[in-house]
């Protein structure tokens, strides 16, 4: 391992291990609804509950079950009260994404590999999130038909790097246990790189919550938001892509995000956001104000390009010309799309 790669493993191995210790106390002791079972996803600093749905995808993450893999399937399908509140796949129409990834987390917890009885579930939902990937690849898309086709106007064309990112990892996970170098590599190109180019401000750094796949103007108002959950993804993300590939380029991109993210972390910003979500405001260092908010009508959002002379990547196996083919040229934003932070 090259010197500079142990240091920075080095200087983040405590960082996060604090991190994850005290992220996962603090759920365990206050999400779990100790009445209805489940676990309550909107919890204020001190741990109180201030709204009672369940989300599914806090659901598949935060419990081995599989009663649980079982009552979500019905959960979701029939949408029952008699547990306490309904779950709900997310506030935003992206249960396309969400519940294939959820799915597929519970299925890897229950642990029992490609050959147990959860495989045929684990392949379907992998299926489900390559349906994303459109455009040749180049374009990892929110919403698409039950056949797998890119569908017409906003809706089609909309974009969340975190959700992106996030089912990369899935996929890396999954296609690890099957063995697959070829699903492997997508998942590392397809759903991870190229979506994080493509929605990071190269100006004030962090991701955007939604994009256009066409570059215009994403009719989300809350687009430019810098949410904290797309950088936890990320990070999580180019860590799993480093290990399985040892590629230095990957290592340097989780550097990134995650210098970002702990610069402006609501723990230590002197006027921390209070809203759930933590989206970072100007108090961290991030522009605010009417400009860009009157701004974001105008103009059409940051495209990925590669840097001249290079060709798109192309996966499993494109040969390297001089450089990692992860690394790419952040592109240009047009002056009236300048990111901000809420």
């Amino acid at each position: 391992m090259e010197t500079e790669t142990r240091a920075l493993l080095e200087a983040w191995r405590g960082r996060l291990g604090r991190e994850l210790d005290a992220a996962i106390g603090f759920w365990a002791r206050h999400s779990h609804d100790l009445e209805h079972g489940g676990f309550f996803s909107c919890l204020g600093r001190d741990g109180s509950v201030y709204d009672d749905v369940k989300y599914v995808w806090l659901q598949g993450r935060q419990r081995e079950a599989r009663a649980l893999l079982e009552a979500v399937v019905r959960w979701v399908r029939e949408d029952p009260t008699e547990l306490g509140r309904p779950l709900l796949a997310g506030a935003t129409p992206h249960e396309p994404l969400a519940v294939p990834m959820m799915l597929l987390c519970l299925a890897e917890q229950l642990g029992e590999g490609a050959g147990g009885p959860l495989a045929e579930l684990e392949g379907w939902c992998a299926r489900r999130l390559l349906h994303h990937l459109q455009r040749d690849g180049s374009a990892v898309l929110e919403n698409v038909s039950p056949d797998g086709q890119e569908l017409p106007g906003c809706l089609g064309r909309q974009q969340n790097p975190g959700h992106a990112i996030e089912a990369g990892w899935f996929l890396l996970r999954f296609a690890q246990r099957q063995g697959d170098a070829a699903l492997a590599a997508q998942a590392i190109e397809g759903f991870m790189v190229r979506p994080f180019q493509a929605g990071w401000d190269p100006e004030h750094g962090g991701l955007f919550a939604f994009q256009d796949a066409d570059g215009l103007c994403p009719t989300q108002l809350e687009w430019n938001m810098k949410l904290w959950w797309p950088h936890a993804e990320a990070m999580v993300a180019f860590l799993m892509a480093y290990a399985h590939s040892r590629e230095p380029a990957l290592l340097r991109l989780f550097d990134q995000v995650a210098a970002y993210a702990f610069q402006r972390a609501a723990s230590t910003c002197p006027a921390p956001c209070t809203c759930a979500r933590r989206c970072w405001r100007s108090c961290c260092g991030s522009p605010s104000g009417s400009r860009s908010s009157r701004a974001a009508n105008k103009g059409s959002a940051a495209k990925t390009r590669l840097r001249p002379g290079v060709s798109p990547p192309a996966f499993p196996g494109q040969e390297k010309r001089g450089r990692s083919r992860w690394e790419l040229e952040p592109p240009p934003v047009p002056p009236g799309l300048r990111g901000r932070a809420c």
